[in-house]
């Protein structure tokens, strides 16, 4: 599991979709908001050369958790701005979190 981290605005999502792309993934967001800004980027990225092959389309979080997505002929997901999901259940700020990972991105 490969982390990035960096700041808003900083290119989080972008090399999320570099990497969807690159491995033919499917990139999990927190909203259809969130969906279409992922889908209206990789397109620009594409025009630009800036990604080689279309992404897959992304989904929600909300898809995923609930399973929507046992049928899709895939097993590699790039959870962008996963901060903000993993606050939604409890309602309050997450001040730490410990994560074990192969690969950190600062950003």
């Amino acid at each position: 599991m490969e982390i990035i981290i960096g700041a808003k605005g900083k290119g989080k999502t972008t090399k999320i979709i570099k990497l969807a792309s690159e491995n033919n993934g499917i990139i999990v967001t927190t909203s259809m908001m969130r969906v279409e800004h992922v889908v209206r980027v990789a397109r620009e990225m594409l025009i630009k050369k800036e990604i080689e092959k279309p992404i897959l389309n992304p989904v929600t979080y909300d898809s995923y958790f609930k399973n929507d997505c046992d049928g899709m002929q895939n097993d590699s997901f790039y959870f962008d701005d996963f901060d903000q999901w993993i606050q939604r259940p409890t309602r309050k700020p997450i001040n730490a979190i410990a994560l074990n990972g192969h690969g950190t991105t600062l950003l």
